[in-house]
């Protein structure tokens, strides 16, 4: 195009010197390449400017051979720089403009290709008998398509076609002439031929008096429904169906069971007047009592929390309150009657004797329906789900025969008692009292258990009946004295299981009934997240100090399950014990072959060194309470006597249920924890167990 715009303006311009430089008497107009104009000046030949075609092609025009070669598409329009290059186009684009319904589907040059709007235009006869949706896909069996049209020429397969689309498919109610319901007003069904068309509508060819009026209304049990459709043939009377009475509907079978004083129905129907049945009768609850509902026509025994529910609303009961998720009751007893969800939170319990609805059953008396629901249906210990991302309790919490779900951290800074409980925590700090007490009387004695992904105690905790078991983080131990730390089984003969991942003791420490699995146990050290820390609890050049103990009584730690073939590691400080020396109810199993078995065991160095066996340390009894204890050769003195020069005071040893044994500090102590000699002793190793040095 631009090569054309250009040769007009050169011919213009040429023309126009031509009058201004022609004489005024011989003035005449000149063209291109004309020769002698005005004064026999010429131009030069005039040349093609696109005489290959490239201007052509660059505007999206083919040649015409190849499109005339091709009997699917047609020339449209012709290049104005060579004819010999026109624009091809498929023979569907035959329309200059779309006009509605039809819409724009394409365009080619100048021309465009058309369809119909199928928003307003679906429905195409598919078939003879089928009308079809084509947005969809979905037929309609025996429809003609119909209403508004819209029709447009398309090309396929080599052929021009004639497309129609219409609004909707509809029925030729002179063939289907009849509705379900005029058939069935008269008592007769519909014929298996039956056209539906696009409103949703189905019509049939006929009514007939079918094989659905199979039954003979004289023949049936309850008679007959005088509402449903009856179809007659001679004298008799036929029904599709006899009156049901349907003991799934209709449950009770006799007025007894509906009216005697002793039956939870409270208000009823019969099956004979709903239904409408010319004989016998069945009946269903419309009502029950308190303490049931209906369900299927028949009084059932409701949840434990809906028929507390009718307890609390017929009896003037004040002192006790039924929990609602997240909320805070008013009274000082509260009642858990179902699992919480996630949703309650520590501060709906504090100050408040919390109780699951079983404990609250035990208590209640009387032989009248509702009790007995309540005593038959308050049967499960429900779960309580703390909800938060971190959590403190800073006030008392008391509970009873529940399970404590908390994903999160908790901080107990308020006090905590759980008696008969299960609870299962993220890391649990303990920072005031807490106690989990154990009642044979109580409901849950089965499932009480304690179960930390970690723990610090920093206070007073006591534990009677809960197995424990620790996770990755571990559970540690700080008491220094200060406060007691007991957990026993209820007896010998109903021991605990304790076990997990890592528990350490700094302080004084106390397990009683008791079969300890603890993969990590760690006694004066730290273990938490994998690793025993070499952090001690002993206080450096104290003569005869004894930092933390773990006493045991009536239990057996497994240093060597043998049982499981599993090799535990142990963990011990300076001046640290493990049990209690002469109490031969404890075992500790050692190794996997030798030393099966000891009592006792503490990290010292050497009796024969100077040592007060008068000097005494602080344990915990068999009760959880301190007391004071004479070992004799508890600490080694760090001392300088005859050759053996100064011996370290901050040991830290650890030892596997293979045998194994590393020194993880102390100068002067060899790699394998035994102390080095500068004379002609034996190196013997700081451990002793059952009042023998070495193993």
């Amino acid at each position: 195009m631009k090569i054309l715009y250009k040769t007009i303006g050169l011919g213009l311009l040429s023309a126009c010197l031509c009058l201004l430089c022609a004489a005024p008497a011989s003035a005449k107009v000149c063209f291109v390449g004309e020769e002698n104009c005005t004064g026999g000046g010429s131009f030069e030949d005039y040349e093609n400017p696109d005489a290959d075609g490239s201007l052509c092609k660059q505007e999206g025009y083919t040649e015409k051979s190849l499109c005339q070669a091709d009997m699917t598409k047609y020339i449209v329009a012709y290049c104005p720089y060579n004819s010999n290059y026109v624009m091809c186009c498929g023979r569907e684009y035959s329309y200059d403009a779309c006009v509605y319904p039809l819409v724009a589907d394409g365009k080619c040059g100048n021309r465009f290709k058309c369809r119909c709007d199928s928003d307003k235009y679906p429905y195409k006869q598919q078939s003879a008998t089928v009308c079809q949706n084509t947005v969809t896909g979905q037929n309609y069996d025996n429809s003609l398509a119909s209403g508004a049209s819209c029709v447009y020429t398309g090309f396929a397969n080599g052929q021009t076609s004639i497309n129609a689309y219409f609004t909707e498919c509809l029925c030729d109610r002179g063939l289907y002439p009849k509705t379900e319901e005029e058939c069935s007003t008269g008592g007769a069904s519909v014929s298996e031929k039956a056209c539906t068309d696009s409103n949703g509508n189905k019509y049939y060819a006929s009514c007939i008096c079918s094989d659905d009026f199979r039954k003979i209304a004289s023949e049936c049990e309850y008679g007959i429904n005088i509402n449903e459709p009856m179809c007659q043939q001679a004298d008799v009377i036929k029904v599709k169906q006899c009156c049901e009475c349907n003991v799934n509907t209709y449950p009770y079978d006799d007025i007894k069971d509906v009216e005697g004083s002793n039956s939870p129905v409270a208000s009823y129907a019969s099956c004979e007047k709903e239904k409408g049945c010319t004989r016998g009768s069945r009946y269903r609850a419309t009502s029950c009592k308190a303490g049931y509902k209906v369900v299927s026509g028949e009084c059932v025994p409701k949840e434990c929390d809906e028929a507390l529910t009718d307890y609390f609303n017929e009896r003037p009961i004040k002192e006790y309150a039924l929990y609602e998720t997240g909320k805070t009751p008013s009274a000082t007893n509260v009642i858990i009657t179902k699992d919480t969800g996630y949703g309650a939170k520590w501060e709906n319990f504090y100050n408040k004797k919390v109780i699951s609805a079983i404990v609250y059953a035990n208590t209640i008396e009387g032989d009248d329906l509702l009790t007995q629901v309540i005593k038959t249906k308050c049967s499960q210990t429900p779960k309580i789900e703390i909800s938060g991302i971190t959590m403190s309790s800073t006030s008392p919490l008391d509970f009873t025969s529940v399970i404590i779900k908390s994903s999160s951290s908790w901080w107990n800074r308020g006090g905590f008692t759980c008696t008969n409980c299960g609870i299962d925590s993220g890391k649990f700090y303990n920072e005031a009292k807490a106690e989990l007490k154990y009642d044979a009387n109580m409901p849950n004695t089965g499932n009480v258990y304690a179960k930390y992904s970690g723990a610090e105690i920093t206070a007073e905790y006591r534990a009677t009946g809960y197995n424990h078991e620790f996770g990755s983080s571990g559970f540690q131990v700080r008491n220094f004295g200060k406060f007691p730390f007991m957990i026993e089984g209820v007896n010998n003969s109903n021991r605990i299981k304790v076990s997990g991942e890592g528990f350490s003791v700094k302080g004084q420490a106390a397990m009683r009934y008791a079969n300890i699995y603890v993969k990590n146990l760690a006694i004066g050290v730290d273990w938490s997240y994998g690793n025993a820390s070499t952090n001690l609890s002993f206080v450096s050049h104290q003569e005869y100090a004894t930092s933390s103990s773990l006493s045991l009584y009536n239990s057996d730690y497994y240093l060597y399950d043998h049982s499981t073939g599993t090799a535990n590691k142990l963990y011990m400080s300076t001046s640290t014990v493990l049990g209690v020396p002469g109490n031969t109810s404890n075992i500790i199993h050692m190794f996997q072959n030798n030393y099966h078995v000891i009592s006792f065991a503490q990290l010292f160095y050497n009796c024969s060194d100077r040592y007060n066996t008068s000097e005494t340390y602080r344990y915990l009894d068999a009760s959880g309470n301190f007391a004071n204890y004479q070992p004799g050769c508890h600490y080694y003195y760090s001392s300088t006597r005859e050759k053996k020069g100064n011996r370290p005071d901050d040991i830290v040893c650890s030892m596997d249920g293979s045998g194994n044994r590393k020194r993880l500090r102390g100068d002067r102590t060899h790699d394998d924890c035994r102390w080095m000699d500068k004379g002609n002793d034996k190196p013997d190793h700081y451990f002793k167990y059952d009042g023998q040095r070495g193993f």
